[in-house]
């Protein structure tokens, strides 16, 4: 029998670290420069504070309580947008005088941490009827992140996602303290373990406290296995999650198969009004997690993906552009039509870019951007 031996791992690992979420790129490379636009997302975090100073404030440690904040954002346009235009409700960002203007696609220009959970929940809020105020729905979108990213990354992914789906609400990111480093994925997933109970917390307080009209959840990669094992702990104790829950999109999730079958048998029509899973059979990094941990990951089927009446499974192996396949939300705007889709709960009738796939365990999805109907650029049109 073959070993695979310390060296090898590491080759293993080599491949992972091209799985780790890159900038989404401009789509009009030499034209002229796109706009910025302003976006406030709001987050929670258990990382270290690290104390005002050059640089982003928060370290790779755990935490013994987490830390509550709103960052001032800016970000451009992505190859996932949408809408031909951004919409109205995102400003576009002006930069203060003497300021120059960075050409990143990114940017944190201010970091105002909260006092405590209340202060941040009354930001929230205020956000919400705002929103509400100026005819929009009272949402919130909550992003969790995945393996070797740092709190900057982590911004950049929930602030992409509020400005691409189109997405009208307030948008907040969970960063738990992912080392940003290509060689600790074990410490990352003791990590994450440790975040569960904070982020359950967070999940709860945003239900009870602010009573969104809509709340989505979108993790990604190793987030999931806290949003999951969340979402199934609080529906021991709540018979109406599903209703207070309004989406679950779980993009390529670095869950053990067989652990997220047996945890959510019988539970999964109760953590989530719709669910989406979203899964890559070239996805590169998933495979290296497969090798390490002796089991098929959720995200990357070796053959038909998992398939249940409560979940929609879709295959994104046609149109992944990247290089690892495993964070391809970023650039591509197919798979953001499905995303968008989700939470907007188009039904399947109404996405002609989903084909039907028949297995012995029920229908899954593929996208194909070939088939008739289905919109070269753009969102599908509103569900009925």
């Amino acid at each position: 029998m073959v070993r695979t031996g310390r060296f090898s791992f590491f080759l293993l690992l080599l491949v992972a670290a091209m799985a780790r979420p890159a900038a989404a790129r401009d789509c009009d490379r030499g034209g002229p420069r796109p706009a910025r636009y302003a976006i406030p997302v709001f987050y929670v975090t258990d990382r270290n504070d690290l104390d005002p100073g050059p640089g982003v404030r928060w370290g790779r440690e755990s935490d013994v309580l987490p830390h509550y904040g709103l960052a001032a954002t800016s970000i451009t346009r992505s190859c996932a947008t949408l809408p031909a235009t951004a919409p109205f409700w995102w400003q576009p960002y002006v930069a203060p005088p003497g300021a120059t203007r960075s050409n990143d696609y990114f940017q944190i220009h201010d970091d105002a941490p909260f006092a405590d959970e209340a202060a941040m929940m009354a930001g929230m809020r205020a956000a919400l009827d705002g929103f509400h105020q100026s005819g929009g729905s009272r949402d919130v979108i909550l992003f969790l992140h995945g393996y070797n990213q740092d709190f900057r990354e982590a911004g950049r992914d929930g602030a992409q996602l509020a400005l691409d789906l189109p997405f009208r609400g307030v948008p907040v990111f969970y960063s738990w303290p992912s080392q940003d480093s290509l060689f600790r994925y074990d410490w990352d997933a003791i990590r994450i373990e440790r975040a569960f109970p904070q982020i359950r917390t967070l999940i709860a307080r945003i239900i009870d406290e602010l009573h969104p009209d809509h709340f989505h959840i979108v993790a990604h990669s190793m987030g999931n296995r806290a949003a999951i094992d969340a979402l199934v702990d609080l529906a021991h104790d709540r018979t109406d999650l599903n209703e207070r829950v309004t989406s679950l999109t779980m993009l390529s999730p670095d869950v053990d198969r067989i652990v997220f079958q047996r945890l959510t048998k019988g539970e999964l029509g109760r953590i989530a009004g719709r669910i989406a899973l979203f899964v890559n059979r070239r996805d590169r990094a998933l495979w290296v997690s497969g090798r390490h941990y002796g089991g098929a990951r959720l995200g990357r089927p070796g053959d038909d993906p998992f398939v249940a009446p409560e979940v929609t499974s879709i295959d994104i192996s046609r149109v992944s552009p990247s290089i690892t396949h495993h964070a391809d939300f970023e650039h591509q705007a197919a798979i953001m039509r499905e995303i968008e889709a989700t939470i907007s709960g188009v039904p399947i009738r109404q996405r002609p870019c989903l084909e039907q796939v028949a297995t012995a365990e029920g229908p899954y999805y593929r996208i194909d951007p070939s088939r008739a109907g289905c919109p070269a650029a753009g969102a599908y049109p509103p569900s009925d």
